[in-house]
Protein backbone atom coordinates (compact mmCIF):
# COMPACT_ATOMS: atom_id res chain seq x y z
CA UNK A 1 0.00 0.00 0.00
CA UNK A 2 2.56 2.12 0.62
CA UNK A 3 4.66 1.96 -2.91
CA UNK A 4 1.03 2.52 -3.82
CA UNK A 5 0.66 5.75 -2.15
CA UNK A 6 4.25 6.46 -3.48
CA UNK A 7 3.00 6.16 -6.89
CA UNK A 8 -0.15 7.72 -7.31
CA UNK A 9 2.00 11.03 -5.39
CA UNK A 10 4.53 10.85 -7.87
CA UNK A 11 2.33 10.09 -11.04
CA UNK A 12 0.23 13.79 -9.27
CA UNK A 13 3.74 15.90 -8.70
CA UNK A 14 4.18 15.40 -12.86
CA UNK A 15 0.29 16.36 -13.79
CA UNK A 16 0.66 20.08 -14.31
CA UNK A 17 -2.37 21.34 -15.68
CA UNK A 18 -2.98 24.55 -18.03
CA UNK A 19 -3.31 27.58 -16.71
CA UNK A 20 -6.13 29.72 -18.32
CA UNK A 21 -5.20 33.50 -19.48
CA UNK A 22 -6.93 35.86 -20.61
CA UNK A 23 -6.32 38.96 -23.01
CA UNK A 24 -8.01 42.10 -22.53
CA UNK A 25 -8.73 43.03 -26.44
CA UNK A 26 -10.75 46.42 -25.01
CA UNK A 27 -13.80 46.98 -27.89
CA UNK A 28 -13.06 43.42 -29.67
CA UNK A 29 -13.13 41.37 -26.48
CA UNK A 30 -10.76 39.03 -24.95
CA UNK A 31 -8.75 36.53 -26.19
CA UNK A 32 -8.91 33.69 -23.68
CA UNK A 33 -5.96 30.46 -23.75
CA UNK A 34 -4.79 27.89 -22.07
CA UNK A 35 -1.00 28.26 -20.72
CA UNK A 36 0.56 25.21 -20.45
CA UNK A 37 1.70 23.84 -16.92
CA UNK A 38 5.34 25.05 -16.79
CA UNK A 39 4.79 27.97 -18.98
CA UNK A 40 4.91 31.62 -18.33
CA UNK A 41 3.27 34.24 -20.58
CA UNK A 42 4.41 38.04 -21.45
CA UNK A 43 2.36 39.87 -22.60
CA UNK A 44 2.70 43.84 -24.27
CA UNK A 45 0.01 45.94 -25.86
CA UNK A 46 1.26 47.69 -29.32
CA UNK A 47 -0.69 50.74 -29.47
CA UNK A 48 -3.68 50.66 -31.05
CA UNK A 49 -3.03 47.92 -33.28
CA UNK A 50 -2.91 44.49 -31.29
CA UNK A 51 -0.92 42.43 -28.47
CA UNK A 52 2.43 40.35 -28.44
CA UNK A 53 2.36 37.56 -26.33
CA UNK A 54 5.70 35.67 -25.53
CA UNK A 55 5.30 31.60 -23.86
CA UNK A 56 7.97 30.44 -22.66
CA UNK A 57 8.79 26.93 -20.48
CA UNK A 58 10.07 28.01 -16.67
CA UNK A 59 12.12 24.72 -17.10
CA UNK A 60 15.29 24.89 -19.17
CA UNK A 61 13.44 23.19 -22.71
CA UNK A 62 14.40 24.72 -25.52
CA UNK A 63 11.20 26.16 -26.88
CA UNK A 64 9.01 29.08 -27.07
CA UNK A 65 6.31 30.39 -28.66
CA UNK A 66 5.84 34.34 -30.35
CA UNK A 67 2.02 35.17 -30.56
CA UNK A 68 1.11 38.48 -32.25
CA UNK A 69 -3.37 39.72 -31.84
CA UNK A 70 -3.48 41.80 -34.81
CA UNK A 71 -6.65 43.82 -35.04
CA UNK A 72 -7.60 43.95 -38.82
CA UNK A 73 -10.49 45.73 -39.60
CA UNK A 74 -11.50 43.77 -42.15
CA UNK A 75 -14.92 44.87 -44.24
CA UNK A 76 -15.71 41.23 -44.88
CA UNK A 77 -15.76 37.85 -43.69
CA UNK A 78 -13.01 35.85 -45.77
CA UNK A 79 -13.30 32.02 -46.54
CA UNK A 80 -11.69 29.66 -44.81
CA UNK A 81 -10.51 28.63 -48.19
CA UNK A 82 -8.75 31.72 -49.19
CA UNK A 83 -6.98 31.85 -45.77
CA UNK A 84 -5.65 28.86 -45.90
CA UNK A 85 -4.15 30.21 -49.33
CA UNK A 86 -3.33 33.14 -47.49
CA UNK A 87 -1.24 31.24 -45.05
CA UNK A 88 0.51 29.03 -47.88
CA UNK A 89 1.68 31.90 -49.37
CA UNK A 90 3.17 33.46 -46.49
CA UNK A 91 4.61 30.06 -45.34
CA UNK A 92 6.46 29.47 -48.88
CA UNK A 93 9.25 31.60 -47.88
CA UNK A 94 10.12 29.39 -44.98
CA UNK A 95 9.57 26.18 -47.54
CA UNK A 96 12.64 27.06 -49.58
CA UNK A 97 15.07 26.85 -47.41
CA UNK A 98 13.90 24.35 -44.93
CA UNK A 99 14.50 20.52 -44.71
CA UNK A 100 11.20 19.75 -46.05
CA UNK A 101 10.83 21.44 -48.94
CA UNK A 102 7.47 22.08 -48.86
CA UNK A 103 4.71 23.40 -47.10
CA UNK A 104 2.33 21.02 -45.37
CA UNK A 105 -0.37 22.38 -43.76
CA UNK A 106 -2.13 21.14 -40.51
CA UNK A 107 -5.41 22.43 -39.13
CA UNK A 108 -5.36 23.86 -36.01
CA UNK A 109 -8.57 22.51 -33.79
CA UNK A 110 -10.69 25.53 -33.16
CA UNK A 111 -13.68 25.94 -31.10
CA UNK A 112 -14.63 28.36 -33.27
CA UNK A 113 -12.51 30.81 -36.19
CA UNK A 114 -9.76 29.24 -38.59
CA UNK A 115 -6.06 27.49 -38.31
CA UNK A 116 -3.27 26.78 -39.37
CA UNK A 117 0.40 25.43 -39.07
CA UNK A 118 3.30 24.34 -40.58
CA UNK A 119 6.60 22.85 -39.44
CA UNK A 120 9.90 23.75 -40.77
CA UNK A 121 13.40 22.55 -39.97
CA UNK A 122 16.45 24.26 -39.86
CA UNK A 123 18.80 21.73 -42.34
CA UNK A 124 21.89 23.37 -40.96
CA UNK A 125 21.25 22.40 -37.27
CA UNK A 126 19.82 18.68 -38.31
CA UNK A 127 22.27 16.16 -35.95
CA UNK A 128 23.74 18.79 -33.91
CA UNK A 129 23.02 19.18 -30.39
CA UNK A 130 20.51 21.76 -28.75
CA UNK A 131 22.05 25.21 -28.39
CA UNK A 132 19.40 27.56 -26.13
CA UNK A 133 17.16 29.71 -28.16
CA UNK A 134 18.20 28.70 -31.15
CA UNK A 135 15.78 26.45 -32.55
CA UNK A 136 15.68 23.38 -34.86
CA UNK A 137 12.27 23.50 -36.00
CA UNK A 138 10.12 26.63 -36.61
CA UNK A 139 6.31 26.72 -36.81
CA UNK A 140 4.39 28.91 -38.29
CA UNK A 141 0.95 29.40 -37.64
CA UNK A 142 -2.48 31.64 -38.29
CA UNK A 143 -5.21 31.77 -36.63
CA UNK A 144 -8.46 33.95 -37.62
CA UNK A 145 -10.69 34.01 -35.04
CA UNK A 146 -13.16 37.08 -36.42
CA UNK A 147 -12.82 39.02 -39.39
CA UNK A 148 -11.49 41.77 -36.86
CA UNK A 149 -8.55 39.69 -34.79
CA UNK A 150 -5.95 38.03 -36.61
CA UNK A 151 -3.58 36.09 -35.10
CA UNK A 152 0.24 35.13 -36.14
CA UNK A 153 2.18 32.58 -34.21
CA UNK A 154 5.48 31.07 -34.64
CA UNK A 155 6.37 28.08 -32.24
CA UNK A 156 9.87 27.22 -31.64
CA UNK A 157 11.14 23.55 -30.59
CA UNK A 158 13.98 21.43 -31.28
CA UNK A 159 11.88 18.18 -32.12
CA UNK A 160 7.90 19.11 -33.66
CA UNK A 161 7.91 15.59 -31.63
CA UNK A 162 8.61 16.73 -28.84
CA UNK A 163 6.21 17.75 -25.93
CA UNK A 164 6.80 20.67 -25.88
CA UNK A 165 5.47 21.07 -29.50
CA UNK A 166 2.36 18.95 -28.33
CA UNK A 167 2.09 20.93 -25.44
CA UNK A 168 1.80 24.49 -27.58
CA UNK A 169 -0.29 23.21 -30.68
CA UNK A 170 -2.88 21.81 -27.83
CA UNK A 171 -2.52 25.97 -26.23
CA UNK A 172 -3.60 26.90 -29.58
CA UNK A 173 -6.57 25.06 -29.90
CA UNK A 174 -7.74 26.25 -26.79
CA UNK A 175 -8.12 29.59 -28.11
CA UNK A 176 -11.32 31.44 -28.11
CA UNK A 177 -12.83 34.91 -28.88
CA UNK A 178 -14.70 36.49 -25.95
CA UNK A 179 -16.80 39.30 -27.19
CA UNK A 180 -17.92 41.11 -24.17
CA UNK A 181 -20.53 43.43 -26.05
Amino acid sequence: MRSFLLLVTSLLAFTIPSLAETVDLGHYGQVKLAVPGGWGMQSQKVGDIGVNLTVRPKSDANAACKVTIAFTNQKEEVSAEEQQKRFEKMAAIFAQSSVEQKIEVQKIRLKSGVGFYACFTDPNLVGKPPEPRNYKVLAPAMIVLSKDVLISVTLFTDDKTSQEFTDLVKMLESVVLVNTL
